[in-house]
């Protein structure tokens, strides 16, 4: 998965844990890659739980081990709060990373652990010791995080999540027919739902989808309620991740009512409806060869850009997202021309308040789906700004949730609800685009050029 990726880095920093440095030799082996161990680097210490199989630990520690279980950042043993501690210990490998003597000019890596990884990556994103569980880390899968400068010297890096969790083999397993054990939600093409994937079964599925390439999205164009349809390119895309999910059984899909999302949602409903009649083994017309419900939800459609549909990314981005494009086009600043008649400074652009409040509502309906029949697998198509809404929601963030996470065209993201879609959503992966092959996201992009904003990155 890193093959064509190794050469972009120039520094390594690993654990000092035997699996760990093992990894990291094997990936990087003939690379001459510059490699800094840092002990704060190393798996959670869990004290007297370590060594312990989990029926031991539930014999011994009763009260503790299910505090462990179920709410693990109060989680104390032998004077120890072992998940609030490993966030603290990511702090501080954040800071030897940030503040080396030996600045990396392109990118570097850390080969790490399934725990540690988890309280990096949320330190990094600004979440508390509360996100542990929340954002899965299996064997040999990789996760990226793009720091990118901030507006002066002194202010903090931007930081965003590019993608969580790819694994090299599939991200769910393969269902058996009819129901999920109990849910998962998954926001676009991949597979991060293997069965040896970590984590527990859920309680119903939920796939996001981002929508399939158009040709504005070749030229780095912002489409917003534009409805232009899939380009050549999407329509491979859009085959890739309808294949991607023949071995989930789709109970439902939903989607934005945008051409390049609806062409998208039928391709899945088809592909699941073809898959039924020729690999099943149950009778035509049982439950197995139902066709998946093809829904239309307005609340799904795209954030409504303005004066800014049809502009270039990177003129948007140079100008500080679009509320400060928009902004400085209002006040004379080259940009496109603002109607002086237009909605304020906004030159067009929808109201954040209202977005976010049209969100909440269609996350509301997608949970209703989920729990249908005691769990459904519901496939969401949508676009970057309403993936990035509808994430922030499931992992209860606010509007400032919405610049932390990317999500590529055919990129596919997924949740899973352990104890059901009203108890909480674990993130399985985030856009992850191994699935589409030749055309799959490179886990070091050359190209920076994100728009990155309170209003999501496209």
């Amino acid at each position: 998965m890193l093959a064509d990726d190794v050469q972009k880095f120039d520094t390594l920093y690993v654990s000092p844990l035997t699996r760990a440095t093992q990894t990291a030799d094997i990936i990087t082996a003939g690379m001459g890659l510059r490699s800094v161990t840092l002990p704060s680097l190393r798996e959670i210490d869990l004290y007297s739980f370590q060594g312990l199989l989990k029926g031991e630990g539930k014999a011994r520690y009763g009260d503790a081990w299910g505090m462990w279980q179920k709410q693990a950042d109060a989680f104390a043993i032998d004077d120890h709060a072992p998940v609030r501690e490993l966030w603290y210990r990511a702090s501080l490998a954040w800071q030897d990373i940030l503040s080396d003597k030996e600045p990396p000019e392109k990118a570097v890596m850390v080969v790490a652990h399934n725990a540690v990884n988890q309280a990096l990556l949320g330190s990094a994103l600004g979440l508390p010791p509360r996100y542990f569980r929340r954002l899965l880390q299996s064997n040999a899968a990789t996760s990226v995080l793009d720091f990118q400068p901030g507006p002066t010297e002194a202010s903090a890096p931007r930081v965003t999540l590019d993608r969580l969790n790819q694994s090299p083999g599939r991200p769910y397993a393969a269902d058996a027919g009819g129901r999920p054990p109990c849910g998962r939600l998954v926001l676009s093409p991949g597979r991060p739902y293997a069965a040896d994937a970590g984590g527990r079964p859920p309680c119903g599925r939920l796939v996001l989808v981002r929508h399939a390439a158009t040709d504005a999205d070749s030229k780095g164009l912002l489409l917003g309620s534009r409805d232009e349809p899939l380009s050549g390119l999407g329509s491979v895309q859009a085959g890739k991740v309808a294949e991607f999910l023949l071995d989930m059984k789709v109970h439902s899909v939903m989607t934005s009512p945008a051409r390049r999302c609806l062409s998208t949602a039928q391709l899945v409903a088809q592909l699941q409806v073809e898959a039924s009649r020729s690999g099943s083994s149950l009778a035509a017309g049982s439950q197995a060869s139902k066709p998946p419900r093809v829904l239309v939800m307005p609340e799904l459609r795209n954030l409504e850009m303005g004066v800014w549909e049809g502009q270039s990314m990177r003129m948007v981005a140079d100008r500080g997202g679009l509320p400060a494009a928009a902004a400085t086009a209002a006040a004379g600043a080259a940009g496109p021309a603002v109607d002086p008649e237009s909605a304020g400074a906004s030159a067009g652009l929808e109201d954040l308040g209202e977005f976010w409040y049209r969100t909440a509502a269609a996350w509301n309906k997608l949970l209703d789906a989920v729990d249908h029949n005691g769990g459904s697998n519901v496939v969401v198509v949508c676009h970057a700004a309403t993936a990035a809404a509808l994430a922030s929601h499931c992992l209860q963030l606010g509007p400032e949730g919405l610049p932390l996470m990317r999500f590529d065209a055919a990129g596919v993201s997924i949740i899973d609800f352990p104890d059901g879609a009203r108890s909480g959503g674990v993130m399985r992966c985030l856009n992850y685009t191994a699935h589409l092959g030749r055309w799959a996201v490179p886990i070091t992009r050359d190209d920076m050029d994100m728009v990155c904003g309170i209003d999501g990155c496209f």
